[in-house]
Parts: C-alpha cells; sequence; structure tokens
C-alpha cells in the first residue's frame, strides 16, 4: 500500500490513494460525504480500524496500532446517520486557562477525549503544546510537528483514562487473565468524519499504516518456521555478506523516553524490518504477493458484509473460511474474468494458503499479542489446505470439472516428453521475431535456460556483471573447455549443435547492446567505475537496461514463438526448466547432478569459495557424455582475422584502460570475454544462416557486410563438411573400434592361454619356485662327504613320483642354465634375521632341504637347499653391482651359516644324525631354572668363541713343534 497525502489544485484538496493492485485517483473537497465514503471503504475491506474513525472505541488496538483521531466540528452528516455533535467554541479566556494549565485533561470537568482533542485541535502553534509535553512527561522528537504533537498529547489522555492492569501475581497464586481486545464494530456502524486538514491528515497516516500491512511479504521458508511446518531453513540469511560501506545516519534527538513510546519505536522497528524484508524479495515474488493481497481483500470484503468474520486479522477462523472461499471459486482469465463451471488448482490454492500466511507475519510485527490472543497455525488449517488441494488434484486428473477435460495421463509426468523436432521448431521461431531485440532476447533466453537449468524468471534476473569467464576441467581432468559462468555458478558451455549454444548468443548479444544500441555512449558508462555498469540486466526493458524485463513480455515472447512452432503447452517460460530432467537421463546424468543445476543460493561455503560445479549435467545439458571427449566439431572452423574486428572494436581498448586497476578484474574479464566470444558469433551466425536465413538477427550491423553473408553462405558449409568427413560418422567409428577391440581381445584371449600353459609346465623351474613340500621326505642320513652329483641324484631318488616329476628336470641341469646368479639372493637368500626364527630346526631346514614358498592355501613348493646353491654358485650368487649390497649379503650369509655348517661339521665327526647335535644346542640355549631359552644369535655367538678356544688349543699344542 502506497503512502495517503493531500495535495492542493485551485484552492480545491484532494486524496490520492492506491492499493495493492489497483489504484484509485479521486479530486473532491473535504465534505463530510467523501471522508465517510472513503473511510466506510476501508474500514469494510479491513484495512483500517474501525476504531480509528470517530464513533469508534478508544484505545482499541488493530495490527499493534493505537490511533484515535482529533475531533472538531462537523457538518451534517447523511440522513442514515445519527445527529452529529455540534461544534465548540472557545474564547481568548478559555486559551489562556489551557496554557496556564499545561493543556493538561480536565478530569474535574469530566472532560471526554474527543473534547480534550477539540482543545488541542484549536491550537495552531507548535510552542504550547511541545511545553505542554515537556510538562506532562511525553518524550517526542523536536522536529515533530504540530499534528504529531496532538497526537502524543491526545494519547496521554488515553493513558490517564485507563490505566494498564498490573501484571502481579494474585492471592490465588495464579496471573490475572489477559483482557481480550473487542471486535473492531461493523461496517454498517454509521459515523461522521472531521472537516479539518489536520484530522484528514491523520485519518490518511493510520489508513495508510493500516494498508501497508498488507503489501510486504516475506519468504515461505521464514512462514513455515515461524507457523509450525516442518520443511524449514531459515539458516540461508547468514549467507548474507557485509560490505561495511553503509554509514547510519544521524537521528532525531529524544528526551524521557517513556514506556508507550518505547512500546511503539519497538513496533516501529518490527514493521521497517517487514518492510525492508518485503524489499529484498525477488521482484516476481513481489507481484505474486500483490495477488494475493487482492484476493484476500475481496474476501474479507464479502465475509465483513456478511458478518461471517469480524475484521481482517488472519487467524484460524478467517484462514478456514478463506480455504473454503478459494477452493470454490471459479478460475478466472487473465484479465480478472470469471470461468463459469472451473475451479482453481492445487497450486494456485497453495500460494493464496501462504500468501494469507504472509498477511498475518506483518500483522504479528504490528501486535506480537495476535499470537495469543488469536493465533493463525493450527492443525485444522493445515488439514483443510491439504484436503482441499487433494481434492483439486483428483478433480483435475479424473475430469471431474464440469467445464474442462482431464489432462492427458501423460501430462506432468516424466512419460510427458518434448520430441526434437519440436524443440527445433521453437528455437527457429524465436529467431524469426520480426523485432531485432525481442528474436536475440528471445534466442539468449532460449539457449541459456538449457543450458542452465534455470527459469524465465530467474533468467530474467541475471545482471551483465555477473557474467564472468573461467576454465572448467573435464571430468577426465585433462580436457579444459572455455565457459562463461556467473557468481553462483550457472556455467555456460559451447553446445553440440552450433545453434543452440549459449556463448554464441551471448556474443549476439554482446554486438547489439555495444554496437547497434551503443550502450556506453547512451548511458555514460565509465568501466573504472563498477557502480556506473553493475545494475544493467542482460534482458532488459526497451528503456531502461537497468530495469529487468517484463514478465508478462517474457510471457508472450515465449507464447508467441510456441504458437509459430505449432507447439501448445501450458509451460511458457518456464518449459525449458521442465523438460531439463528428461535431457538429462537421456545423457545418463545422475538426477542429484541435475537436481544441482541452477541458481541456488544459501550455503556460503558451496556460494563463495568451492567451485561445486556439476560436471556431468553442465556436458549432459550441452549434449555430452561424460565419458566422450568434448570436442565441438564446429568450433575449429576458422574464422578471418578481419571480420572479428567488426564486433565489439572498443574491446581491446576498454580492456587496456581497466588493465591492472583495483577492484577492477571483473571488467576486464568482462572485456576479455567479449573478445573470446567473437568467433562465437560468426560460428554460431553461420550455422543459423544455413538453418535459418530469414532470422532477424542478421539485421546485426556485422552481418551486414558483402564478404562475411558469402563467406557463411560457402566458406562455411565447406569447411565444415571437410571437419565432418575428417571426424567420421560416430556410428561408423563406433563399428569399427568394435571390431578391432573384438580382434584385440581375441588375440590376447589365446595368447593368455598359452602363457597359462607354459606357466603351469614350467613353474618349478623358475627360482620363485622350488621343489614341492608335500612330495618330498626328509633324510636323516648325513650326505655331507657325497659328491653335489651325487647329491643331486640322491634327493631326487628320495622324492615320491607324481605328475609334476614327470616333467621335472635334474637339479644338475637347472643350476647350470641360470646365466645371472647373482640375482639368486634376492630369491633364495634367507629373508629373517637369527633371532626371528622359531628354532634350530627352521635354519637347518632352509640350509639342507630348502625353504617353503607358502600361500594362503598352503604350501605349494618349495627353494632349493642353500648348502647346494652355495657349492655350485659359490659366492657369485652373493655378489651385486653395488659394494654395499655385497658387503650385506656377505654379513648376513656368514652370520646364518655359522650354526648349519657346526651341525654339519659335528654330525660328520661324531658319526650322529644332525638331530643329536640340534638338540644339544638347543639345551645350550636354556638357562639353569628358566623357561625361556636365549636367542640364535647369542648361540652363534657362543659357537664363535668355543671354535676360538679350541683353536687356541690346537695351536699352543702344535706351536712347540714350531
Amino acid at each position: 500500500m502506497t503512502s495517503l497525502g493531500s495535495r492542493g489544485y485551485r484552492g480545491i484538496p484532494y486524496i490520492f490513494f492506491r492499493f495493492p493492485t489497483v489504484s484509485y485517483h479521486a479530486v473532491a473537497t473535504f465534505s463530510a460525504l467523501a471522508i465517510h465514503q472513503f473511510a466506510a471503504l476501508a474500514t469494510v475491506i479491513g484495512v483500517i480500524d474501525p476504531v480509528l474513525l470517530p464513533g469508534g472505541s478508544d484505545g482499541h488496538t488493530t495490527n499493534g496500532a493505537t490511533t484515535t483521531l482529533p475531533s472538531t466540528s462537523r457538518p451534517s452528516a447523511p440522513a442514515d446517520s445519527p445527529p452529529t455533535r455540534p461544534a465548540r467554541r472557545f474564547t481568548k479566556t478559555d486559551v489562556a486557562s489551557w496554557t496556564a494549565s499545561g493543556f493538561a485533561p480536565q478530569r474535574d470537568a469530566n472532560e471526554t477525549r474527543s473534547q480534550y482533542e477539540d482543545r488541542l485541535t484549536h491550537v495552531s502553534r507548535k510552542v504550547p503544546l511541545a511545553e505542554a509535553c515537556t510538562k506532562l512527561g511525553i518524550s517526542v522528537p523536536k522536529s515533530a510537528n504540530l499534528e504529531r504533537l496532538r497526537e502524543e498529547l491526545a494519547k496521554h489522555w488515553q493513558k490517564e483514562a485507563q490505566p494498564i492492569a498490573s501484571t502481579a501475581v494474585t492471592s490465588s497464586g495464579r496471573f490475572p487473565a489477559a483482557s481480550r481486545a473487542p471486535f473492531p464494530a461493523s461496517s454498517n456502524t454509521p459515523f461522521t468524519a472531521p472537516t479539518n486538514t489536520s484530522s484528514a491528515a491523520a485519518t490518511s497516516r493510520a489508513a495508510a499504516a493500516a494498508l501497508n500491512t498488507h503489501s510486504t511479504a516475506a519468504s515461505d521458508t521464514v512462514l513455515l518456521r515461524r507457523y509450525d511446518v516442518d520443511r524449514a531453513n531459515v539458516y540461508e540469511l547468514l549467507g548474507y555478506e557485509d560490505d561495511g560501506v553503509d554509514e547510519d545516519e544521524g537521528e532525531d534527538e529524544q528526551v524521557n523516553k517513556g514506556p508507550e513510546d518505547m512500546e511503539e519505536f519497538r513496533r516501529g522497528v518490527r514493521v521497517a524490518a517487514v518492510q525492508r524484508t518485503e524489499g529484498n524479495r525477488h521482484p516476481g515474488g513481489l507481484k505474486t504477493q500483490q495477488a494475493m493481497v487482492k484476493a484476500w481483500n475481496e474476501f474479507t470484503l464479502k465475509t465483513i458484509q456478511a458478518k461471517k468474520i469480524p475484521d481482517a486479522i488472519v487467524d484460524e477462523h478467517s484462514l478456514l473460511m478463506y480455504i473454503n472461499f478459494c477452493a470454490e471459486r471459479p478460475k478466472r482469465t487473465r484479465k480478472g474474468v470469471d470461468i463459469p463451471g472451473t475451479f482453481i488448482g492445487a497450486s494456485h490454492l497453495k500460494k493464496l494458503f501462504f500468501g494469507a500466511l504472509r498477511i498475518r507475519k506483518e500483522q504479528d510485527a504490528g501486535d506480537p499479542s495476535l499470537a495469543h490472543r488469536r493465533p493463525a497455525s493450527s492443525v485444522i488449517a493445515y488439514d483443510s489446505i491439504k484436503t482441499r488441494m487433494d481434492e483439486a488434484l483428483v478433480h483435475e486428473r479424473n475430469g471431474l470439472t464440469p467445464e474442462e477435460d482431464a489432462p492427458d495421463i501423460r501430462a506432468n509426468t516424466w512419460l510427458s516428453q518434448v520430441k526434437d523436432e519440436d524443440l527445433t521448431k521453437i528455437g527457429f521461431a524465436f529467431l524469426s521475431h520480426r523485432q531485432l531485440r525481442l528474436a536475440i532476447w528471445g534466442h539468449l533466453a532460449w539457449t541459456a535456460q538449457h543450458a542452465s537449468g534455470n527459469r524465465g524468471d530467474d533468467f530474467r534476473a541475471l545482471k551483465l556483471a555477473e557474467l564472468q569467464p573461467t576454465t572448467l576441467l573435464h571430468p577426465n581432468k585433462r580436457t579444459e573447455i572455455y565457459s562463461v559462468i556467473n557468481p553462483v555458478y550457472s556455467v555456460f558451455i559451447a553446445n553440440l549443435k552450433p545453434e543452440m549454444c549459449p556463448l554464441g548468443a551471448f556474443a549476439f548479444y554482446f554486438h547489439y547492446i555495444y554496437d547497434e544500441k551503443k550502450i556506453i555512449e547512451t548511458m555514460k558508462l565509465d568501466y573504472k567505475v563498477n557502480k556506473s555498469w553493475r545494475m544493467i540486466h542482460v534482458l532488459h526493458g526497451q528503456t531502461s537496461p537497468t530495469t529487468p524485463f517484463n514478465e508478462q513480455n517474457m510471457y508472450s515472447l515465449y507464447s508467441n514463438a510456441y504458437k509459430r512452432a505449432g507447439f501448445s503447452s501450458r509451460l511458457k517460460a518456464h518449459l525449458p526448466r521442465h523438460l531439463l530432467g528428461y535431457k538429462q537421463e537421456s545423457m545418463g546424468v545422475d538426477p542429484l547432478e541435475t537436481s544441482k543445476l541452477g541458481w541456488v543460493r544459501g550455503q556460503t561455503y558451496m556460494d563463495t569459495y568451492a567451485p561445486a560445479l556439476p560436471k556431468k549435467a553442465i556436458l549432459g545439458a550441452a549434449g555430452y557424455h561424460s565419458d566422450e571427449p568434448y570436442d565441438p566439431i564446429w568450433r575449429k572452423i576458422r574464422v578471418p582475422e578481419q571480420f572479428l574486428l567488426l564486433v565489439c572494436p572498443m574491446a581491446e581498448e576498454m580492456r587496456e584502460k581497466v588493465a591492472g586497476a583495483e577492484h577492477l578484474s571483473g571488467a576486464f574479464n568482462q572485456w576479455e570475454m567479449a573478445i573470446e566470444l567473437r568467433e562465437h558469433f560468426f560460428q554460431c551466425g553461420g550455422a543459423i544462416w544455413q538453418l535459418c536465413p530469414e532470422s532477424s538477427i542478421f539485421r546485426l550491423p556485422a552481418f551486414q557486410n558483402t564478404d562475411i553473408r558469402n563467406w557463411m553462405t560457402t566458406g562455411y558449409p565447406s569447411a565444415l563438411s571437410v571437419l565432418q568427413a575428417a571426424a567420421g560418422s560416430p556410428i561408423d567409428l563406433r563399428r569399427i573400434e568394435n571390431e578391432a577391440l573384438h580382434d584385440t581381445l581375441a588375440s590376447m584371449r589365446d595368447i593368455l592361454e598359452v602363457k597359462e600353459i607354459l606357466n603351469r609346465r614350467t613353474a618349478v623351474l623358475t627360482p620363485a619356485r622350488g621343489f614341492s613340500a608335500s612330495t618330498y621326505h626328509r633324510n636323516g642320513t648325513s650326505i655331507s662327504q657325497l659328491s653335489i652329483s651325487s647329491l643331486l641324484i640322491l634327493i631326487f631318488f628320495q622324492r615320491s613320483r607324481r605328475q609334476l616329476s614327470t616333467m621335472m628336470s635334474p637339479m644338475t641341469d637347472v643350476f647350470p642354465a641360470i646365466q645371472q646368479p647373482d640375482m639368486c639372493w634376492e630369491v633364495w637368500g634367507p629373508k629373517k634375521t637369527l633371532d626371528q626364527f622359531e628354532s634350530i630346526q627352521a635354519i637347518w631346514n632352509i640350509y639342507s632341504i630348502g625353504e617353503r614358498v607358502s600361500r594362503d592355501d598352503g604350501p605349494i613348493q618349495m627353494k632349493p637347499p642353500l648348502k647346494l646353491v652355495e657349492l655350485f654358485f659359490q659366492h657369485h650368487w652373493r655378489t651385486s653391482t653395488s659394494k654395499q649390497e655385497r658387503q650385506r649379503f656377505g654379513k648376513v650369509w656368514e652370520r646364518f651359516r655359522k650354526i648349519p655348517e657346526w651341525i654339519d661339521h659335528q654330525s660328520t665327526i661324531r658319526r650322529v644324525p644332525s638331530e643329536v647335535v640340534m638338540s644339544e644346542l638347543e639345551a645350550l640355549r636354556m638357562v639353569e631354572g628358566g623357561t625361556v631359552p636365549r636367542g640364535i644369535n647369542w648361540l652363534r655367538t657362543e659357537l664363535a668363541t668355543q671354535h676360538k678356544a679350541v683353536c687356541s688349543v690346537i695351536f699352543l699344542h702344535y706351536q712347540p713343534s714350531l
């Protein structure tokens, strides 16, 4: 609701007032009848509380505002109204007595509020009233006008007449019951109106304050959180940033702020916050809310007259009545004419319901006590709207509406797909628009919405400064894709089809605004100052680039394109968004990826810092699978250099002006993008020339060049044909790839089969695999004195013959076949230190028998005995190219061989089995009285000490003979 004021024309004052959806311009004198008609209308629709009018109960509160109008002498009222109060006349003596008493209410004389207001109206100077406010302790700003002073004094009279009830606890231990404000009087109540200008101004302000509460709006999420609905998300408020550039302005100095004035101040802050929230909403949401307020006013006008609801407050009773009213009323045309035999749909019912809740939210801001006195949210209300919505869906789907047929069974389902031929015709219809501006606007909106998944109203909100170039990395982590992005991560990349490429559409747009309309000279833009071009909308109105493209014009643009294409759809500007899921499904994109397309705000990290781009969905919208290479063929067509300079020739100069400047990187990138899109301009233009040469976009200045038209006619199609022939048909390429892959797999299968057979038959010949542990029987006889050849033969004779033995070669033939013995240590050498072995038996087995090679399912083979390896290869199997490695191998072998050679030597000279020697060594490891044996490394040291002692005795024994 806009402000309500008064003007004068040739001495005749008139009133200008506008309701949320329709304006009324009335010129009339301030007669009693004119004011009576205006007040009656405002009272009936419920936007002005009757208490604000003469005759209403004093002190009544509506929407949190308590107002009483001053009263003076009134002319005669209409015949159907009661007799008016005669005008009072005051003398100078009366005025002097008032001044002496400080204009205090005359309680002794039983002065009513109306009489007190008459006295105040008679005073025409601010000074005495301001002094009276100071004496009475009323806090008013110094800039308060005469009318404000009168209102404050009248409030003081009301406060003195009706003191606030005490909230102390009663003797019974309970709080006193809160007094319930009476319902306002019926709209039929006769009344009279004041005639002076001051009273009219007060009435104007009261009406404006009441009407303003119905025009503001709040988001659905805040309403759902406020009125107890599950899906709430009010934390998006935290995502907004503080620029830190605003400064508070000075306020009027106030003194002696009282409780009542503070309450009014709080109320004003709440209402101002709601109004600011309204201004921060999307323009489309504001327009929708205006329609919702209009519907609510229509409902209250009828129901208040029928005395079904007391006033315009949104409470449970009025909500239930409103839901029934909306569910039973017919549909209307865009001009507001009823369509008999129809009913509104479930989606419209939902909008009307939430629109009423928004109105209630603003009423709560004006009077918080409404939440307790007259609650709006309840289970009954929500069940009622759900039931009505279900009934509307059933009526529509089953064809129960008298004058409407049931919709197509595939409508609004994933089966309701649009053919590619229809989409192509619609695209050509946009290009065929007779107006150049609308042809560019329509082509840009159609291609960009298909690429980003935005709705029409979202794209209308896009601003020119929000378009920034970037490089998108393909999901294969190798291919870099040039793209245009906006701050909330809607990405536009080159499409598979040049006629559907959004980058080409943006190139047409830049050429139009900079070269055709010369927006820089027209608006005197200075790209060194960000705010000079920051408010320009991509789709803007015809008169001002800072005005968004009208929603109705957008609707008409789509409707005309559908009509020319012979296509029928209930959805107009939202159709690309509706088709997005079907197209993405055909491209194999996950629905979760598709849901991330479009402009979504609310998460600071995802909106500002993290490039959370749904790359698979972006590629799918451009016609590419994520697993195929991204390489549009038409982008390889070479454009002559002289053609490029015809599009935005000032771009290089503008780029140099802002290059390197602080806070101007966005402007620099903007012109960098204009330069990069020049090739897209001619490549996409050449493709459209082949399909739709009568398009209005060819009236652009660059396309008027004869050489360019000749190139688009002959050069472009020939270059494209060569590239397509070189690239080949995707189907033929897939067939060739399949045949080659089939042959390769067959060859690999044959090779693997041969390799498997070879590995199975030669597995025992490799150093990594030895003899079979399951077929080996250990021999307890000492064989240390046998020759190497007889020892090898003996070992093989002791082995039981198995299937594998039929193809095993004698070891005398295997060892000589090894040409690189230096590699044997890594395979056959001991892998553990001495202390890591469990027993002396384990060391002896590796030395004399061989180490087992095991898998998860058990032992499978054995390595050759290290004793035989050392006898045959000597030190050559312990060599290495590195000197340090050779030294390490030597130390490990010297430590390892000490114990098994001692066992072998003792077994030979004493002619006892090796088990006897090993048992003696195990006994040597045990400590007297202990349970844990010493380590094997200690045993090696002990044997070395004993060996040295024996050698010393022998040396001393033979020394005399020397």
